[in-house]
């Protein structure tokens, strides 16, 4: 056998053409269409996504938001929250192991009357030794309304340097009727 195959028949009718494969056929139907932009002069780490139905170049950042990726979150319940502010009213939550912007804060109690609110905020601060919370910065004010309180934009402060340590501040003890509440934090590592 000597040259090269051009094409391959797949039909089984014998000799007709519209059931051959040539590789020209193959090639323009696989190429990436001129609408893509910048596709010969991309950088390693650039993505191509479809968004509204045209495709756009992404950096990795970028890319990482469109696929929600890049979210990371923290929750947990505190457990008779009454004796944990007789206790101490600042619950530690993490600590910040890189600089992070905190994107939704969500809290849910057991309690939907008007009467029975938890009050408190959402702090960053330098430490937590011996509960002195050294230099305490707001990320947002978390008054709850009929039990629950959610945030996702017009924070006080969303930034969050790396090394601070995270905490929930309750204003006051919390009404008798708060036997727990859950609080959920959302954050991006600003890399």
């Amino acid at each position: 056998m000597t040259g090269n195959i051009t094409h391959t028949k797949v039909s089984i009718i014998a000799d007709d053409p519209n059931y051959d494969i040539k590789p020209s056929d193959w090639n323009a139907a696989h190429t990436i269409p001129a609408s893509v932009p910048n596709v010969t002069s991309t950088a390693d780490n650039d993505f191509m996504a479809g968004l509204s139905g045209a495709w756009a170049k992404k950096t990795l950042v970028e890319t990482k938001t469109i696929l929600n990726v890049n979210v990371k979150k923290v929750r947990g319940t505190v457990s008779n929250p009454q004796a944990v502010y007789a206790q101490r009213a600042q619950i530690p939550i993490m600590r910040a192991d890189a600089a992070l912007t905190i994107t939704r804060i969500h809290i849910v109690g057991p309690d939907t009357s008007p009467g029975a609110e938890l009050a408190g905020d959402l702090k960053y601060a330098d430490d937590q030794v011996t509960g002195s919370f050294a230099n305490a910065v707001v990320i947002d004010v978390c008054d709850t309304t009929s039990g629950v309180f959610t945030a996702t934009s017009g924070f006080d402060d969303a930034t969050v340097p790396s090394g601070k340590w995270i905490y929930f501040s309750m204003d006051a003890s919390p009404n008798a009727d708060w036997k727990d509440f859950s609080i959920e934090i959302f954050y991006t590592y600003d890399d």
